[in-house]
């Protein structure tokens, strides 16, 4: 029987592994209890890997990118503390970590909220994000936090629009809501009218990309992690996939960032918070191919919407 550590060793030294999918697979195969030659106690500290071995890349651990149309409550610091976990444990492995989280703070609801407060949208911003600040310490510290109205943010978010333009993955629809006939419908949750709107959007070909992030997928089933998530997305991404509004027009909101082809429309916020994970590795600053050192993040919640949106704008990218 073959100890956990032999095993990780033979994969890191030759198999070009990390750490992330030695462990990812530790529940899944039946290890000795103890190191070889060693007893049941610290001694798995004394294993070294040479340089061959070892992995030079940044554990990029994030929070959700958080909406601060209001004040922060437990579900935004659960996501925190969640977050903060896997960050000692890469630390005692002896490896780089970094926690990140942000801000999305463009849009109507924001735009709206400063009105009520006879304030700015920036201010509004200002005042719940310095509240998301707070709670972030309450023992989940942070690395680096990042606002979508920041300027790294809007640089990204050019480089991006451009190259996936280029690419022919952008596209403008007009979308009519089936409904729109209805006089008058109230939603149940919020118990305030529905209004049904017919917008001409920019819109990116998610159904267009889709084979080639299945294609990624299928290549290294390890990529996704538990299992029955990996399934979910794949059995998702087989049934194809919608193109996702990434723009708004400006008689809608005014706070936010401008189409860099199009000084009409506003980015929709998809595409704010999307981009926003990338600026902490420096996109598009970096050369390719992208950095090993950092991207892409290792851990992530929420992940079938990350693996079919970011995986797709971050495909195309680069």
């Amino acid at each position: 029987m073959t100890s956990f550590w032999q095993f990780a060793q033979r994969r890191l030294a030759t198999k070009n592994w990390t750490w992330h999918r030695c462990l990812s697979v530790l529940g899944k195969q039946t290890f000795k209890a103890t190191p070889a030659g060693g007893s049941r106690s610290m001694r798995r500290k004394k294993y070294t890997f040479d340089a061959k071995g070892k992995s030079e890349k940044t554990d990029y651990v994030t929070t959700p990118i958080f909406y601060v149309n209001a004040d922060p409550y437990i579900r935004h610091l659960y996501t925190m503390v969640l977050a903060d976990l896997p960050k000692p444990r890469q630390i005692l492995l002896s490896r780089k970590a970094l926690l990140s989280t942000g801000a999305d703070e463009h849009g109507m609801k924001m735009q709206e909220g400063a009105e009520i407060a006879d304030i700015t949208p920036r201010e509004f911003c200002d005042v719940i994000v310095g509240r998301f600040k707070n709670q972030a310490g309450a023992n989940a510290p942070y690395d680096i936090a990042i606002r979508t109205s920041s300027p790294a943010v809007a640089e990204a978010i050019k480089c991006i629009w451009r190259r996936t333009m280029d690419s022919g993955y952008i596209g403008t629809a007009s979308v009519v809501d089936p409904e729109s006939s209805w006089k008058q419908q109230i939603s149940v949750k919020r118990q305030k009218f529905v209004e049904w709107t017919e917008e001409t959007n920019y819109h990116l070909r998610l159904s267009t990309l889709a084979p080639r992030l299945l294609e990624l997928y299928r290549a290294d089933r390890d990529w996704i992690v538990p299992r029955a998530l990996y399934k979910e997305v794949i059995a998702v991404m087989d049934n194809g996939l919608e193109d996702l509004s990434i723009s708004r027009p400006r008689s809608c909101f005014h706070w936010g960032i401008p189409v860099p082809t199009d000084p009409a429309p506003m980015t929709y916020v998809w595409l704010d918070t999307k981009t926003n994970y990338l600026t902490n590795p420096t996109y598009p600053t970096w050369s390719p191919p992208r950095p090993t050192s950092f991207w892409p993040a290792d851990i992530a919640d929420g992940m079938r919407f990350y693996l079919l949106q970011e995986g797709s704008i971050t495909d195309d990218g680069d």
